[in-house]
Formats: structure tokens, C-alpha cells, sequence
């Protein structure tokens, strides 16, 4: 208790600070995000990839081989970077926070594999089976699958790094971690499709 007290009387002392650091983290936030989806489309787009702008919430993008017939705007399957969860559910304040996995409620960040076209029970139970050739390739290569039994590469930034990415105004550096997953994604493409080829994860028609 005494050391809650402390803590507020900290926080109501310092609370014009605090306002203006967490306004601060917000901008460094946002610089983030165009940073990643400049870096997604340098490496994508010569590829014949589709990158989306980020919405606020993702960017996702796809080979164009992928995108959906008449429609240039959406893709199945496709990959995603977005939240990633603390372990309670929860989210952090801020994307800086969560670029760096450092909030409270441990949320972070991800590139994650998805299609709406999956049956969610069966795509679950094939991988809690793993039995697949392509996802036994995926896990080797450093894909995790999260409690939900979904694909992801966590994309955890450093700090330090992208402290002196700021002071630089150059973020290639700490984007690192970034590129480390798209190498993965980019050598293992054709076991990401096979897990939707194979049918077993496909809807039924």
C-alpha cells in the first residue's frame, strides 16, 4: 500500500512530464509505422507484393498471386503486422511501448499468417496435430504459433537501437528484427500457401 502511495504521489508531481513523454511516445509511434511500411514495400513491391497503408490498426500485404480476382484491395491468404497481446489479453498505451514489448501488460508486436478462408476449428486442430511437413519447415525456421494456434513472428525492437534511430532520424537499424521476419516469410512462402493447398485447412464449399 505505502508503496502504491508513493508511486501516485510520484505521478501526481511529475504528471506534466509524464503527459508530454507520453505524447512524445505516440509521434515516436506513428514515425514507427511509416518507417515499417516503407521498409514492406523496398522489399515487397520489387517482388510483385502488395502492401497496404497502415489503417491505424495493420498493414497487411500479399504475393499478387494471392490477391482476390476483381478486387485489388484485398488478398486471402495474407500476412499481417499488428498488436500482439500481453499474455493477459491486455494491450499497452502506446505503439512504442509495444514495438518494444516494455508496457505493463507485455503486449508487443507481430507479423502474423491469416486467411479468412480457414475453418478455425480444423486449422487449429492441424496445428496442435503438427504433422504437416510445411509447418514443421515453418516452426524450424522460427515461426511460433501463440495460444490461439495462430502463425506469428514476433517483431521485438531494441531499445538502445532505436534510441539512436531517433537521434539519427534513420530507423533502418532498428528495424532489424523486421527484416529478420520477412527473410523468413520470403524463404518459406510456398509452405505458408501449402498449408491453404492442402485443403485440410480450407473451408468447406
Amino acid at each position: 500500500m505505502e508503496q502504491t502511495q508513493s508511486a501516485s504521489a510520484l505521478v501526481v508531481r511529475n504528471i506534466g512530464e509524464i503527459e508530454a513523454a507520453l505524447a512524445h511516445a505516440e509521434k515516436i509511434g506513428s514515425i514507427l509505422w511509416e518507417a515499417v511500411e516503407a521498409a514492406l514495400r523496398g522489399r515487397l513491391e520489387p517482388l510483385g507484393w502488395q502492401v497496404s497503408e497502415f489503417d491505424g490498426d495493420r498493414i497487411w500485404f500479399a504475393p499478387h498471386d494471392w490477391i482476390i480476382k476483381d478486387d485489388d484491395a484485398d488478398a486471402d491468404p495474407f500476412f499481417t503486422i499488428e498488436e500482439a497481446e500481453g499474455p493477459e489479453g491486455e494491450s499497452d498505451e502506446t505503439w512504442l511501448a509495444e514495438f518494444l514489448q516494455a508496457g505493463p501488460n507485455g503486449a508487443g508486436v507481430a507479423l502474423w499468417f491469416s486467411s479468412s478462408k480457414m475453418d478455425k476449428k480444423r486449422y487449429r486442430q492441424r496445428l496442435t496435430a503438427q504433422d504437416s511437413p510445411d509447418l514443421a519447415t515453418l516452426l524450424a525456421a522460427g515461426v511460433t504459433i501463440d495460444n490461439n494456434q495462430w502463425l506469428r513472428l514476433p517483431i521485438k525492437l531494441e531499445p538502445e537501437t532505436l534510441a539512436q534511430g531517433a537521434e539519427d532520424d534513420d530507423y533502418s537499424d532498428a528495424l532489424k528484427p523486421l527484416h529478420d521476419a520477412l527473410d523468413v516469410v520470403l524463404a518459406n512462402v510456398d509452405c505458408f500457401a501449402g498449408l491453404i493447398r492442402s485443403g485440410e485447412l480450407a473451408e468447406s464449399k
